[in-house]
């Protein structure tokens, strides 16, 4: 077995169910939970620091999860509502704004 995989093996066995469990609880959804733990194991084995100790190792997993946890969760809030989703609503009667932007942008020779 190569180091990488050796090291892995280790790292999994100690975090991966528990850190599991903590991304489904925060993601509500297994295939999300699975690629937050996916992508928090590709960052401590290519990407992590010297940790003292086992104890400050489990804490950077854990706040790495929190982090691309929130991160997902941002993301898929923000996402982009399809145009055909979007009802067709007619603006009665314009923002007192309106009529004062417009004027701005035809002063500007919009």
């Amino acid at each position: 077995m190569l180091e990488i995989e050796c090291l892995f093996q280790q790292i999994y066995d100690r975090y991966g169910p528990s850190l599991y469990r903590f991304c489904l609880i925060h993601m509500q959804n297994s295939n999300d939970a699975e690629d937050v733990v996916q992508e928090v194991f590709i960052k401590r084995l290519y990407g992590a620091p010297e940790f003292r100790t086992p104890e400050h190792e489990r804490r950077w997993m854990f706040r790495v999860a929190t982090n691309l946890c929130r991160d997902e969760l941002k993301h898929k809030r923000c996402a982009e509502l399809p145009l055909a989703d979007i009802p067709d609503i007619q603006v009665r009667n314009p923002p007192i704004c309106w009529n004062s932007l417009r004027s701005c942008l035809q002063s500007r020779g919009q």
